[in-house]
């Protein structure tokens, strides 16, 4: 997909760069849903690393998501008014 203007992309978390950051303590554990400590934080991103996933999305996936790559860009959405 060519990206133009106005292209939609979601967010997604780099996994390797989050766990580097959460051990470092520059990055808060409460970033990962469902962490109770940040032990338990850093556990979670390493399952999801050890699925051979380099990203996830903060959120819902979107359409078209992908954990090697992310979002891969949404067309702008387009309104339609009718005249009168």
């Amino acid at each position: 997909m060519e990206h133009g203007v106005g292209t939609t992309f979601h967010m997604c978390a780099n996994l390797e760069g989050l766990h580097r950051n959460i051990q470092q303590r520059t990055a808060s554990w409460r970033v990962v849903t469902d962490a109770k400590n940040r032990q338990h934080a850093l556990e979670i991103i390493r399952a999801e690393m050890m699925k051979g996933r380099r990203v996830v999305p903060l959120g819902d996936a979107c359409e078209g998501f992908s954990y090697e790559t992310g979002c891969p860009g949404h067309p702008p959405a387009t309104t339609t008014t009718e005249a009168t």
